[in-house]
């Protein structure tokens, strides 16, 4: 299996936390670089090929949590152990990476769906369909979470209030 590094480290106080192709999220210490766990990324869907697009996810990071999407899941490890907290599908491939603002994620999926989950339990608040799929990053400012589409527009939605 290919161990390429498409995903943008996260870090949260002094671990660099990382999805690696091989299918490993790993954390990392920022003082040296030795390892604090390494877990196998777990996806309801198992993919047969190593020439198949896996996901692209970064990591995102909370004081308890870290979230990562892979193949069509958002999944939560806990930041200390590494050990699977949820799962929450969405309907395709997740290479957008999540967004922690207070109690709520969002990220996108090329299902053309933007998400938002409970923090604590991967419960679905909501999602909204858009025209095309959702490959990049939400971001929040304002009051917002922003997200731009294969379609071409950008989405403003204002944040889940919990």
């Amino acid at each position: 299996m290919p161990n390429q590094i498409f995903s943008t480290p996260a870090v949260r106080k002094g671990v660099v936390y990382f999805h690696v192709r091989d299918d490993y999220v790993y954390a990392l210490t920022t003082a040296d670089g030795s390892l604090v766990w390494k877990t196998p990324a777990p996806s309801s869907q198992s993919w047969i090929s190593i020439y198949q697009d896996l996901t692209k996810s970064s990591p995102a990071v909370d004081d308890e949590r870290v979230y990562v999407g892979i193949n069509a899941d958002l999944v939560a490890l806990d930041r200390r152990t590494g050990n699977v907290i949820w799962k929450a599908p969405t309907g395709r491939k997740v290479d957008s990476s999540p967004l922690v603002v207070g109690s709520t994620v969002y990220v996108g999926s090329d299902d053309r769906i933007l998400y938002a989950f409970a923090a604590a339990t991967g419960a679905k608040l909501w999602s909204f369909k858009t025209g095309g799929r959702l490959s990049s990053t939400p971001t929040a400012g304002e009051g917002l979470i922003l997200i731009g589409s294969n379609d071409g527009a950008l989405y403003a939605f204002e944040e889940t209030k919990r």
